[in-house]
């Protein structure tokens, strides 16, 4: 499977439009930086799921979407 399928699925499992991807970057703000320490560099991606959006690491989509898919059989 690839992201972009991944993508379609996780899509359709939220319910919810894909808002994208986004790199987690060091911000020179220190309640930010705290928040995503460990997490720089890494690639998140987003739904706009209620009531608050839902992200996924990059790593995880393929693998995530799987899940879903086998569920919804």
């Amino acid at each position: 499977m690839n992201k972009t399928k991944a993508i379609d699925i996780l899509s359709a499992h939220y319910g919810a439009t894909y808002q994208g991807s986004h790199v987690i970057q060091v911000t020179g703000d220190l309640i930010t930086d705290i928040m995503n320490e460990g997490d720089e560099g890494k690639t998140f991606h987003k739904w706009n799921t209620l009531p608050l959006p839902t992200t996924v690491e990059d790593s995880n989509l393929v693998g995530l979407a799987e899940i879903y898919l086998k569920k919804a059989l």
